[in-house]
């Protein structure tokens, strides 16, 4: 069994840790744009950054009191959800795409609303990155359009750009679209939603699979619950997550030291160490 200060050693681990191999991966509680700068270059960026101040103003859910989870989740009961923190601004995305075009050896791949897609291209590019696509997520089960009066967004947009020069990744001529459930704490997926905005493990292990080899540095500067994070740990890279809430920032390193050894959220946040693994 794992000695408990070995355990929180690892869930301890600097950017310099991970960037020179002696751990893989690392969270960092703080703003990005104060702890980016100090980062060397790293191989591919995946990140889920807050979106546009409509869409956080329109937030909604329905209202479904038989859910398992009600008591827990009073979003549940009523219809205006607050996302938890701030829309993002123009500066933030002009400062992440200038960060991305001179550290990012590789992929960047941002989400976004699917209006607001236009304005990370055009921020990448005018960063140096080299646009190649915007590809789909195509979220299945995700909530109707309340009022009636017009459609639903059906997908969230992932912006996808490379640092110039010689680009591969490990799709061949797959197209850009990816189909996954939404994340939500429904019948059957009690305790699966930690976050917000979480995105499904799923889908992220798709990204890093195709946009990042084994050995790679991953980086998620908004990493909210760590899904890129176990995504990346499960896949053989190694990953470093910047988070502003303190909260999730501590719910991504439990997640990430669960999946260490191949054990779960649950589990840590019981006690228990795992047995195997890399026990």
């Amino acid at each position: 069994m794992r000695a408990a200060s070995d355990w929180e050693g690892r869930m301890n681990s600097s950017i310099a840790d991970v960037v020179e191999g002696r751990s893989s991966w690392c969270v960092i509680t703080g703003d990005c744009r104060n702890i980016l700068p100090s980062i060397p270059s790293v191989d591919v960026a995946i990140f889920d950054p807050p979106y546009s101040r409509r869409v956080h103003e329109n937030a909604r859910t329905s209202r479904r009191r038989d859910l398992p989870d009600v008591a827990e989740a009073t979003c549940r009961t009523k219809r205006r959800v607050e996302i938890g923190f701030e829309h993002l601004h123009a500066a933030d995305r002009r400062f992440i795409a200038a960060w991305c075009a001179q550290s990012v050896r590789r992929w960047t791949l941002a989400f976004s609303d699917v209006e607001s897609s236009l304005l990370w291209r055009l921020s990448f590019q005018a960063a140096g990155l080299n646009y190649r696509r915007t590809g789909e997520w195509d979220r299945l089960g995700g909530a109707p359009q309340f009022n009636g009066l017009e459609p639903a967004a059906a997908s969230e947009a992932i912006t996808i750009c490379h640092r110039k020069g010689r680009r591969r990744w490990n799709g061949g001529g797959a197209p850009a679209r990816w189909s996954h459930p939404i994340v939500a704490n429904r019948l059957g997926q009690r305790n699966s939603r930690v976050h917000e905005t979480q995105k499904p493990l799923g889908l992220m292990l798709d990204l890093v699979r195709l946009f990042s080899d084994p050995g790679d540095v991953v980086i998620d500067p908004f990493c909210g619950s760590g899904t890129t994070l176990v995504a990346a740990l499960r896949l053989g890279r190694r990953a470093i997550g910047i988070e502003l809430n303190p909260a999730h920032a501590r719910t991504a390193r439990e997640r990430c030291a669960a999946e260490e050894t191949q054990s779960t959220l649950q589990a840590v946040r019981s006690g228990q160490i795992a047995l195997f693994g890399n026990a």
